[in-house]
């Protein structure tokens, strides 16, 4: 089963809106930075960052009907 496309892709909600994610990577080497889970901490042309427990991930590939902004949360 994949959670890609054509697959139904992880999904969250941003500002009361769905979003879907279709391709996401963890940050490995990320430093420490203290801000709250599911905080978006940058974004760039073709991807952003979100804060997780221990580290942070870079979603690469979404569908969303709003706009992603700084220090935007992500719920489940």
């Amino acid at each position: 089963m994949t959670i890609c496309k054509p697959g139904p892709m992880a999904r969250s909600f941003a500002a009361d809106k769905e979003i879907k994610i279709n391709r996401a990577s963890i940050m490995k080497s990320a430093s420490v930075y203290k801000c709250v889970n599911g905080s978006v901490i940058t974004i760039e042309k073709d991807n952003f960052l979100v804060k997780t427990k221990d580290s942070f991930i870079k979603v690469e590939e979404w569908e969303y009907e709003g706009r992603i902004k700084i220090g935007g949360r992500f719920k489940l």
